[in-house]
């Protein structure tokens, strides 16, 4: 009796599973004509699409040093059938546009291929039915020097970076700190330094490094044309150094002696220069030409050197007693 049961069972769930294959089949089938025929139509519309044709400059002299930069493109905006601007995408069927520099100098400087001559160019490689909308650029432009147009500049950070609460900026380092600069004569005579683009960052609490493109100047190529920013951070501490008095303006046959004779100093300094600082990090001075001789009178210090190290430095007093001596 059980294996009759189970006969039957198995017998059911075969039908089923065979009558829901064959209704996924007929599915799948009616959604793939659906699609085809959606896909028919859509390619059969006329529709806009933007297309990008690479440009290659030929003929190049070697001792010239091509200014500009971004001429490698041109984009077409196109309108035409669908299954038309599909070859445009899926098939080589639009060549380079080739420019044989010398053919198109118009002076010691510049080259320029028309809007006439480039619209032409662009005709030449797309289908009569094609119709097209916008060129851009409109015209391509090439400005170049002699390959011994050229001086090393200093590279120049721009921009704003600030640290975290309890941190400070350490340092800003650039590398390479100098590029190659090649532009007309003119232009090279009156640079003097080369900005990176615009950089800003804040809450900073450790070292940052960041690839930067340097600042875009017309008529001017850099080699290389970006730099590597290192922001180094650290954070605050106080600390407190003991410093002797030096005294200073004393005439001959006298001597100032100071009491105390060595004064602290506190200050605020990177936790990763704690140790490096010292008293050789200080000066601080007594002037004898500041002493009046009245009595009571206390001799008043002055901090005159702080290390570039340190911030906020202050003398824990600024008056100490004296005695002069002959």
């Amino acid at each position: 009796m059980g294996s009759t049961v189970a006969r039957s069972f198995q017998a059911v769930k075969n039908f089923l599973f065979r009558f829901v294959n064959r209704k996924f089949l007929v599915f799948l089938f009616f959604l793939v004509i659906s699609g085809v025929f959606w896909l028919i139509t859509t390619l059969n519309e006329t529709m806009e699409k933007e297309v990008t044709i690479p440009v290659i400059l030929t003929n190049v002299p070697k001792n010239m040093v091509i200014m500009s930069d971004g001429n490698d493109t041109v984009r077409i905006t196109v309108r035409d059938k669908g299954y038309t601007l599909a070859t445009y995408f899926y098939t080589d069927h639009i060549k380079p546009i080739v420019i044989s520099l010398p053919s198109y100098i118009k002076s010691d400087e510049h080259a320029s291929v028309s809007q006439a001559e480039l619209q032409k160019m662009v005709l030449q490689r797309i289908y009569a039915s094609s119709q097209v909308i916008n060129i851009k650029p409109d015209r391509l432009e090439y400005y170049f020097v002699n390959h011994n147009s050229q001086k090393s500049v200093p590279v120049r950070f721009a921009g704003n970076v600030h640290a975290e609460r309890n941190h400070t900026i350490t340092a800003i380092n650039i590398t390479p700190k100098n590029v190659t600069v090649y532009a007309p004569q003119k232009i090279l005579d009156s640079l003097q330094s080369i900005p990176i683009g615009l950089f800003n960052m804040s809450s900073i609490t450790d070292t940052v490094r960041k690839d930067i493109k340097l600042q875009r100047m017309k008529g001017v190529k850099t080699v290389p044309d970006q730099v590597r920013i290192e922001i180094c951070a650290d954070r605050l501490t106080e600390k407190t150094v003991e410093v002797p008095v030096e005294t200073i303006n004393v005439p001959d046959g006298k001597k100032l002696r100071i009491f105390p004779s060595r004064i602290n100093i506190k200050c605020t300094v990177g936790a990763s220069q704690f140790k490096n600082i010292t008293e050789d990090d200080f000066k601080i001075v007594a002037d004898y030409n500041s002493l009046t001789g009245a009595v009571g009178e206390k001799c008043v210090i002055r901090l005159v050197a702080v290390s570039e190290k340190v911030s906020n430095a202050r003398l824990e007093v600024s008056e100490v007693d004296y005695l002069i001596e002959q």
